[in-house]
């Protein structure tokens, strides 16, 4: 080989692992998007809420059964919020907000006094929780 062609062939080689390693720089510096916590844990508003009452304010089968409907309407709301506005986020979580306090005033005329101030508090603790997989804060 001509040294001509070595210089040019290593001056390529380098071009390369430059890229490459510039490349590798910039999407590890910048993660992927994705969902924020915060709205996946909106969206499993219903479900959470479902089981909070059954498990953690363990109210009496009667009471369940009561409030099935009222779940069964949130549950089809959040299926047709999705559905109608796919990809516009703000729409969404104003959805959800609506869907939420729809739910919760339903459950007001269904739960007790404690019932509903368990349940309340058992919400606000959640909130209070970190997402899992979020890095701890110091």
């Amino acid at each position: 080989m001509k040294p001509t062609t070595v210089v040019i062939t290593v001056l390529m080689a380098m071009t390369a692992v430059a890229i490459v390693g510039a490349t590798f720089q910039l999407t590890r510096a910048q993660p992927p998007p994705s969902r924020t916590p915060g709205a996946f844990r909106v969206m499993q508003t219903v479900e959470n809420t479902w089981a909070a009452i059954a498990f953690e304010v363990k109210v009496s089968d009667e009471t369940l059964k009561k409030a099935r409907p009222l779940f069964q309407k949130a549950w089809d709301d959040r299926k047709k919020l999705m559905r109608e506005s796919a990809g516009n986020f703000n729409a969404m979580m104003e959805g959800m907000r609506k869907i939420k306090n729809d739910l919760d005033a339903g459950l007001k005329k269904i739960l007790s006094d404690d019932e509903m101030k368990k349940l309340t508090q058992w919400e606000r603790s959640q909130r209070r929780r970190p997402p899992m997989g979020a890095p701890r804060r110091r």
